[in-house]
């Protein structure tokens, strides 16, 4: 709980939700989510919550958790906010935790996109394109055009 400390109940659920927005994003980029990518996003997500440390371990630990107890307090901050606005806030809010942390954090999301994308007959031209929205996002360059 060392890092929950500097974020409201609201900006933590924002941040949980990352994993989520990520996944969708780079599933629905060709048009379809497969099965196979929304298995990947899971496997990830515990993957995340098992093996990173400090910020992000936190973060996806309490996701992880939040499924498990099927806590619609999730489930209603991604459903009420666009998964591209999501990721925005995102990038803000990590601006609240050393630059390490949050860099750690990004990386892991990134990561997530990358096997997402890599788990269904290989990355296609959206998919890519769905990465690098993210990483622009995630690297606070979120007013810059891009065009799928």
């Amino acid at each position: 709980m060392e890092f929950r400390r500097h974020f409201t109940t609201k900006e933590w659920l924002i941040l949980q939700a990352s994993p989520i927005w990520v996944g969708f994003l780079v599933a629905a980029a060709d048009g379809h989510a497969d099965p196979k990518e929304i298995d990947e996003n899971l496997r990830q997500t515990i993957r995340a919550a098992t093996f990173s440390t400090g910020f992000t371990k936190e973060v996806f630990e309490d996701h992880v958790y939040m499924h498990l107890n099927d806590d619609d307090a999730l489930s209603a901050v991604v459903e009420t906010l666009d998964p591209l606005e999501g990721l925005k806030a995102v990038s803000i809010l990590l601006g609240k935790i050393p630059a390490s942390e949050a860099e750690n954090f990004k990386d892991t999301l990134r990561n997530m996109a990358f096997k997402i994308a890599l788990v269904s007959d290989g990355i296609d031209k959206n998919e890519e394109a769905a990465i690098k929205l993210i990483d622009l996002i995630l690297d606070g360059q979120f007013n810059l055009p891009f065009y799928y």
